[in-house]
């Protein structure tokens, strides 16, 4: 289960809440398109990545959303 510690890391995830930010890393959107193009075959994470975005949202009340570093993959 997520949960709050006091510091306002989100225990189990690469993010933290600072004041009415959700701030995520490690997110490595188009990893699975890359390796796509590579001759692997993976399941598209785009839903996944989505909801786990929202979930935090709602947990943390927050109101927008930061993404910093490694996004690694091309978006295009």
């Amino acid at each position: 289960m997520l949960g709050i510690i006091s510091n306002m890391f989100i225990k189990n995830e690469p993010a933290m809440k600072a004041g009415k930010y959700l701030v995520v890393a490690d997110v490595h959107i188009g990893l699975t398109k890359d390796l796509w193009k590579s001759g692997i075959s993976l399941p598209s994470q785009v839903k996944r990545l989505a909801e786990r975005l929202n979930r935090l949202k709602k947990l943390t009340r927050s109101e927008s959303l930061i993404i910093v570093g490694d996004l690694k993959h091309k978006i295009v």
